[in-house]
């Protein structure tokens, strides 16, 4: 995870996830939306607001 070092606000929080040790992209976090990041791809992002974050997880997600 990688955190801004002084609090600003519209920054985002910076997760880099990974498999089996592979990068597979990496998290944008932010107060608006996510946004992620392919691994290798410094151009290419998607983007979600936080609205179709929530409509997927009920959608798609599974109960726990």
């Amino acid at each position: 995870m990688r955190q801004p070092e002084e609090i600003v606000l519209g920054k985002d929080v910076q997760f880099v996830v990974k498999r089996d040790g592979r990068k597979l992209g990496e998290l944008h976090v932010s107060k608006g939306n996510l946004e992620w990041v392919p691994a290798g791809s410094k151009v290419k992002t998607y983007r979600l607001r936080w609205i179709q974050v929530a409509e997927i997880f009920e959608a798609r997600g599974r109960l726990v």
